[in-house]
């Protein structure tokens, strides 16, 4: 008799995947669509403004954030899954604060008035100042094993981001429990 939450874990597993990768068509959609523009950029026919530094850091974020998250959803084999984990969160840290920071600008360049230009710019600054030492604080403290029929995890247990990659680590079946 097959034990009910390795059917429901691997389930979710198998919804996880499919929802990822639908995320990734949407996404390689979106860099289909966008491709003329960005090397319209890259080569100098359009003027490459600050702002753009943090589209482009977005985009490579979300590069490495599927390629990291990709790879630990359809592992086939051993991976070192602690290396996997510090990339997924450094490449969503890279996707998350360059798209504050494209939100920031939008918000600061809303403002006409100096003053409250100043005050925005401020407060924005501290704000991101504080996402980012929040983030990094907490960066690297998620420690996954590949193990023989499931994952152990060491570290943040609440966060929402290493449940992810727990049910991904492992290869998310009790059929693979024979892989080590």
């Amino acid at each position: 008799m097959t034990d009910p939450l390795l059917i429901i874990a691997d389930k979710a597993v198998e919804v996880f995947r499919i929802l990822l990768s639908l995320s990734v068509g949407f996404g390689f959609r979106e860099l289909v669509a966008t491709f003329a523009f960005d090397w319209s950029i890259l080569s100098g026919k359009r003027a490459l403004r600050w702002p753009q530094l943090l589209y482009f850091a977005a985009k490579i974020g979300w590069i490495l954030c599927v390629t990291s998250t990709g790879t630990l959803a359809f592992a086939e084999k051993r991976q070192n899954c602690s290396r996997l984990a510090l990339l997924d969160e450094a490449s969503n840290f890279l996707l998350t604060f360059s798209s504050s920071g494209l939100l920031a600008c939008r918000a600061y360049a809303v403002y006409d008035n100096r003053r409250h230009r100043r005050i925005a710019g401020i407060i924005l600054t501290l704000c991101g100042i504080a996402m980012a030492g929040v983030w990094i604080a907490g960066m690297g403290s998620v420690r996954l094993m590949w193990v023989k029929g499931g994952p152990e995890i060491r570290g943040r247990k609440d966060a929402a981001f290493s449940q992810r990659l727990v049910s991904a680590c492992t290869g998310g079946s009790s059929r693979r429990s024979d892989t080590t």
